[in-house]
């Protein structure tokens, strides 16, 4: 199977974003203006990506910046929605911005389906959540791997400052996915705190297993065709003729 070039570019924007996650342990400003200029660089391959900026503003001990533009953004989210999905101040952004591209994407406006990304990253949080407190009280705790819990928790936060993009195009839903992949790392880590109890980890693994066949569905089904993708990867997949 050939992927087209939005697929091709989305994923190595992906991966870039993906390995420079690991600055986010440190609190260097070299380490931070570095994630900015490889946030910067993955834009270059999707555009969608320069969103994943307010990245930099993460800080497992002080996170005033994130919980501000969070709470901005639950605001605009809920103002929008009572103001028949558009965004307050939209026009003016559109007369700011001179690509045609982003534009275009300003221009637009959904029904309600933004209501189902909303609720697959809410349900990215609560598994986020569920799962460092299943590590903080094991021996996991003030472990590097407890450390990047409360690191890609913040990143989930993060994803609520995406949900006023919802409102103008589903297509932003992406932002979302990433993250979820993103908290695979998560759910392997904690998945092995079970290791001797069977029925807490056949739990947990539903859940897990849960989730991800939603995003699945909405992914692969809902959002895009399968005939597009799904389906060629079946068929026109050069490891499987």
């Amino acid at each position: 199977m050939i992927m087209d070039s939005e697929q091709l570019r989305n994923f190595i924007a992906f991966i870039i974003i993906f390995v420079s996650l690991d600055l986010l342990k440190s609190k260097k400003l070299v380490h931070r203006i570095l994630l900015f200029a490889l946030i910067l660089f993955s834009g270059t391959f999707h555009i969608a990506f320069l969103f994943y900026i307010p990245l930099i503003f993460i800080n497992i001990h002080k996170n005033r910046i994130v919980i501000f533009l969070v709470l901005v953004s639950i605001i605009t989210f809920f103002i929008a929605i009572m103001n028949n999905n558009t965004i307050p101040f939209i026009g003016l952004l559109t007369n700011m911005v001179s690509n045609d591209e982003i534009v275009f994407y300003l221009n637009l406006k959904t029904n309600l389906g933004y209501l189902l990304p909303v609720t697959l990253h809410l349900i990215n949080l609560f598994m986020i959540i569920w799962s460092k407190n299943i590590l903080s009280s094991s021996e996991f705790k003030d472990t590097k791997y407890y450390r990047l819990t409360d690191i890609i928790l913040y990143i989930n936060f993060i994803g609520i400052i995406y949900f006023p993009t919802l409102l103008l195009s589903l297509t932003f839903y992406r932002l979302l996915r990433n993250i979820f992949i993103i908290n695979l790392i998560v759910y392997s880590n904690t998945i092995y705190v079970f290791r001797k109890n069977i029925l807490k980890y056949l739990i947990y693994l539903f859940f897990v297993f849960l989730n991800m066949f939603l995003w699945f569905y909405f992914d692969l089904i809902f959002t895009t065709k399968p005939e597009r993708v799904l389906i060629p990867f079946f068929t026109q997949n050069y490891f499987f003729n």
